[in-house]
C-alpha cells in the first residue's frame, strides 16, 4: 500500500492533467510537459521531482501503483503500473532539465 501524500504543488500539477487535456494538446507547440510544468518556479519543480522520485522508489506492485494513481486528483487515465512509471519518469526527466530547472552555474 502506498501512503505517500501529495503536496499542494503535486495536486496543482495533477489537476493540470484535466478533462480538457486533449483539446490543449491540439494547440501547435503544446505538449503534455508544457501543460503540466509551465508556470511552476524552480523550487516547486524541485518539490514535484522529489515527490516523483519518492513515489517511483516505493516498493509496490503494478496494481498498487495504478490504484494509487486513480486515487489522485487527475483525469489522465493510466491503466497499468508500468504506464504510471513511464509517465512519471518522463515528467521527472523533462522537469530536471532547462527550462524547468536552471542550468548549473546560472543564477
Amino acid at each position: 500500500m502506498i501512503t505517500l501524500k501529495p503536496t499542494k504543488i503535486v495536486r496543482q500539477f495533477l489537476k493540470r492533467l484535466g478533462p480538457d487535456l486533449d483539446l490543449l494538446l491540439k494547440i501547435p507547440g503544446v505538449t503534455i510537459f508544457t501543460i503540466a510544468l509551465n508556470g511552476f518556479d524552480p523550487s516547486e519543480i524541485s518539490e514535484l521531482v522529489g515527490f516523483i522520485d519518492e513515489l517511483l522508489d516505493v516498493k509496490c506492485t503494478d496494481k498498487e501503483l495504478v490504484d494509487y494513481w486513480w486515487s489522485l486528483p487527475t483525469y489522465l487515465a493510466l491503466y497499468s503500473g508500468a504506464d504510471v512509471r513511464i509517465f512519471l519518469a518522463e515528467i521527472r526527466d523533462v522537469a530536471s532539465k532547462p527550462p524547468y530547472t536552471p542550468r548549473r552555474g546560472s543564477a
